[in-house]
């Protein structure tokens, strides 16, 4: 009995030990505070960028409904997890604090977007100083997930557009004339007999290719894949985005050879959206294939 009351005795002084003070749980609360003051521009940033005539990232406001769902899906692993508070938190607030200072203090195009990529290494930083190690890490794919909600800076987003207009451009065209379709490329130009097609930045894919990255993130971080197959998942919206918006740019050529330009004008306004979900099941069929809800995974 006495080395029973004894050796509780011990295990609740190392339990003391390792549960920081309060004035820790104080500092990181004023911090979080403070930090999530200094977010209301990027907040405003947000809404702009999801909002925007360009409408790349108008899959933005599903991110955090997304990631709530996988913390959901993770929530017998949290009730089960440890809580032991850790002061290593505090580096990953600084850090994200620091990048969030350094980029208000520079003026140039762009910085906001920098600015928002460290929300998410504020709230893990968060995550980790309150509730510990073991914790954080069950967050860490839903806290990483919310990345795919802030904007990439506009110079960015011109320079990568253009290799997938120029790709998405050849393959409809390739398509077409597997089709039967005259027609003659000369850059993002289409050249048929009667009219030219112009393949503009907004109709280089980019923007679906965002929107299939994020659905194969979810499924990635939702599935109990290894490694390497998350990745390939992840991946995997890139070629299924180029097959994709080819697909359309040949349908819209063909449309346009056989019926003229308003042809191609309704092409264009209407195949979109059928596009787009034909891709989801693509994306959604890579995963099915490479065990998504299998209960185990070698790599």
């Amino acid at each position: 009995m006495a080395e029973t009351v004894e050796e509780q005795r011990r295990q609740g002084e190392e339990g003391n030990k390792q549960r920081p003070t309060a004035w820790v749980h104080l500092a990181l609360g004023v911090l979080g505070a403070l930090l999530l003051l200094w977010y209301r521009d990027v907040l405003q940033f947000w809404r702009v960028e999801w909002t925007g005539n360009a409408g790349y990232y108008s899959h933005g406001p599903l991110v955090p409904v997304l990631a709530a769902i996988l913390i959901w899906m993770r929530r017998e692993q949290l009730s089960r997890a440890p809580s032991a508070p850790s002061y290593l938190g505090l580096v990953a607030v600084a850090a994200g604090g620091a990048l969030k200072l350094g980029s208000t203090w520079v003026s140039t195009t762009g910085v906001e977007a920098f600015a928002s990529f460290s929300f998410p290494i504020v709230l893990w930083g968060l995550i980790l100083g309150l509730y510990g190690g073991a914790i954080a890490r069950i967050l860490a794919g839903p806290v990483a997930f919310l990345w795919l909600m802030c904007p990439l800076p506009g110079a960015l987003i011109t320079e990568l557009s253009f290799p997938l207009q120029l790709a998405s451009t050849r393959l409809g065209v390739g398509t077409a004339s597997i089709l039967g379709v005259n027609v003659h490329q000369e850059g993002t130009a289409i050249h048929l007999e009667t009219l030219s097609l112009f393949v503009g930045e907004a109709c280089s894919g980019f923007r679906s290719t965002l929107g299939l990255m994020m659905l194969s993130a979810f499924a990635a971080v939702s599935s109990r894949l290894g490694a390497g197959k998350k990745l390939l998942l992840l991946l995997s919206a890139l070629p299924i985005g180029l097959a994709a918006n080819g697909f359309r740019i040949a349908a819209i050529t063909w449309a346009a050879e056989r019926w003229g330009r308003e042809a191609a004008i309704r092409a264009h306004d209407t195949s979109g959206l059928v596009v787009l979900a034909l891709a989801c099941v693509a994306v959604a069929a890579t995963a099915r294939i490479l065990g998504w809800l299998d209960d185990t995974d070698t790599w």
